[in-house]
């Protein structure tokens, strides 16, 4: 079993966060941890590994991280327990480890909508869609209006514990996916994030 927990040190230099990985029963190799920070957008630093009685009651690896480019320490720290349980998740193989995950840390979602995206990629690709994951990551981090409009355009339509006016919801949707398509300057990420929306729209 493995938890995690993200914090930062007062003496550690600005942008540097620290994320203690605890593994239950001997270590956890570097070729197991690194890959799952990377898809979380970290950049690994530095692993500092400390065995807990002899590591008959674990190991504690102490992770130095550069975060996700772009993202605020603060505000990482600030969703620290929904973080945690997603690294633990995909660390314990309750989760996935792809490019997905950097979308809980860099665009603030949750581990339910980043799996909504996944399986609708997925869908897309079995229907014919060309772009790789990291294209498609890549292109729903960076059109963050319309990464949102279309999961709550999704709730509006689909989601049968939505409260509310659905149909406002869909109204304020369709209206935030517009404009965030109107600021995207690469046709490969505006045919990608409208096969998101027409999906979802069907």
């Amino acid at each position: 079993r493995r938890g995690a927990r993200l914090h930062r040190l007062e003496c550690d230099p600005a942008g540097v966060l620290r994320l203690k990985l605890y593994q239950r029963f001997g270590t956890l190799t570097l070729s197991d941890a690194v890959p799952v920070l990377e898809n979380f957008g970290f950049a690994a630093i530095e692993d500092t590994s400390t065995e807990l009685d002899g590591g008959r009651a674990g190991t504690l690896h102490d992770f130095e991280l550069a975060p996700p480019k772009g993202c605020d320490p603060a505000a990482l720290l600030a969703r620290a327990g929904e973080i945690e349980e997603a690294v633990s998740a995909v660390l314990n193989g309750a989760a996935e480890n792809d490019a997905f995950n950097r979308l809980i840390t860099a665009s603030a979602l949750s581990s339910r909508e980043t799996g909504w995206l996944r399986a609708w990629y997925r869908y897309l690709r079995q229907s014919g869609m060309s772009f790789g994951i990291p294209t498609a990551v890549d292109a729903l981090q960076n059109a963050p209006e319309v990464t949102r409009g279309v999961l709550d355009l999704f709730a509006a339509l689909h989601d049968p514990a939505f409260a509310g006016d659905r149909a406002r919801a869909e109204t304020e949707a369709a209206g935030a996916i517009h404009d965030g398509l109107a600021k995207v300057k690469a046709i490969n990420d505006d045919r990608l994030l409208r096969q998101y929306r027409a999906l979802v729209d069907a």
